[in-house]
């Protein structure tokens, strides 16, 4: 995130232009099941010197700190996809809101 960002700066002070701090963000997978074949052939081929574990969450809880660490970096938008079907789809937003509602207005 953090050369992503510094990349992006550099393009828009060559343009002439201004990027607002927040507007930086990410999609932030979860599962809590091995990740199918498919998808680590396409962090492999994406981001070959990424290990999976480090993109996509192992669990919801481990969604928290992966944003916290995102915040740190400058980003201030997010959004988490479950990469399976929940078995409750409205337990499940409640368990993230609760779980990641109190990051809300953490980037100042």
């Amino acid at each position: 995130m953090r050369s992503g960002i510094t990349t992006i700066k550099q393009h828009a002070d060559e343009a002439e232009r201004e990027i607002v701090p927040e507007h930086y963000g990410a999609l932030l997978a979860y599962t809590d099941v091995p990740l199918p074949d498919r998808f680590l052939e396409l962090i492999k081929l994406r981001q070959p010197d990424k290990i999976p574990g480090d993109l996509v969450a192992s669990s919801r809880q481990e969604l928290r700190p992966k944003i916290e660490a995102f915040i740190e970096t400058g980003a201030s938008k997010f959004v988490v996809m479950p990469l399976g079907e929940p078995p409750d789809w409205k337990t499940e937003i409640e368990a993230l809101a609760d779980d990641l509602l109190p990051l809300q207005n953490s980037t100042g």
